[in-house]
């Protein structure tokens, strides 16, 4: 094991962003410990609310296989080294994220493993940069996964599209040229405040003393929560080409002097929705696929945006057949 990790390390780091990633962290390159000092006080304080109680209200200490088999002993606090954009970043562009930072990558796990191709799965807006390296590179990629991808416009994008042709979206940047991830995660609860600001924490009061109902919220507030800062021209432009103009689809968006050009993804191509998500609406996804010459392969499973990736719906029934798919 001590090797595989070992070897891992190393293939990040043959990266460019790998070496990017060394000194990303915004304590050590600036002299603060804001950030990483919060991300420390909210996972111990995710796990002192989940552990049981002595009856002063205490926090009951917890050993063994008590300790291990209990819900709060599986919600972890994520790394520090996750390459969270810093105001140095505020300047990079789309072209910068597909064409330097995923190609890179790529080329560093066909060296590693002697693939002449790789297979590739994208979430959200992971799925749309994704697309657009397969297009660029399609010698490259094997086989080509949209997870819950924007990729379709001209009325699927739901709420979020109809927003996006009245909102500057270099106006939600700050003064570090970022867009905060906590001002993404509050725009997207407004897409149904309702659900997201009432429905949920309801029902949390309803199954608060449901061990494994806790858990499960646990983890999707964490999800929900742990977002990361996304420079601002680079939203700019994802906004500016995808939800207003529908480049990506239409064949009209270039990338570092390079058309996009979605008759070139031959490879095969799975379209992974959730049928109440609201974020991106499966017809969002789907319509893609009328650009696509490769086969296409679609799945969905009855959850949202987020339950896709978390759900344990999505993990007995979708995932076994999207792993069965890349084999």
């Amino acid at each position: 094991m001590g090797a595989t990790r070992g070897a891992a390390r190393r293939a990040v780091a043959a990266t460019g962003v790998g070496r990017r990633r060394r000194h990303r962290e915004p304590h050590r390159l600036l002299g603060e410990q804001t950030r990483p000092a919060a991300l420390r006080r909210r996972g111990q304080a995710a796990r002192s609310r989940l552990r049981p109680r002595e009856p002063s209200g205490r926090p009951r200490s917890l050993a063994g296989a008590e300790r291990r088999a209990h819900p709060a002993h599986r919600i972890r606090r994520l790394p520090r080294r996750l390459g969270r954009p810093l105001p140095l970043d505020g300047s990079l562009s789309l072209s910068d994220y597909v064409t330097r930072y995923l190609d890179n990558c790529v080329d560093a796990v066909r060296d590693r493993t002697g693939a002449s191709q790789v297979d590739l799965l994208g979430y959200c807006m992971g799925g749309t940069m994704a697309t657009m390296y397969a297009a660029l590179e399609p010698e490259k990629v094997r086989r080509l996964g949209q997870l819950a991808a924007p990729l379709a416009f001209d009325g699927a994008g739901g709420v979020l599209e109809r927003w996006a042709t009245g909102v500057d979206p270099r106006a939600l940047a700050d003064d570090r040229g970022l867009v905060p991830a906590d001002t993404l995660d509050a725009c997207f609860r407004l897409v149904d405040p309702v659900e997201n600001y009432v429905a949920t924490y309801r029902r949390l009061l309803e199954n608060v003393d449901d061990d494994a109902f806790v858990e499960r919220f646990g983890r999707v507030e964490q999800w929900l929560r742990d977002g990361v800062d996304v420079p601002a021209a680079v939203f700019a432009e994802f906004v500016e080409a995808c939800y207003r103009r529908d480049a990506l689809r239409t064949g009209a968006l270039t990338l570092d002097g390079r058309r996009i050009d979605p008759s070139r993804l031959t490879m095969p191509v799975a379209q992974i929705v959730g049928a109440r998500d609201t974020l991106v609406p499966p017809a969002a996804t789907r319509e893609f696929a009328d650009v696509v010459p490769g086969p296409v392969t679609p799945f969905e499973a009855d959850v949202g945006h987020v339950g896709l990736a978390v759900s344990a719906d999505a993990h007995d029934d979708l995932w076994p057949r999207v792993a069965a798919w890349y084999d």
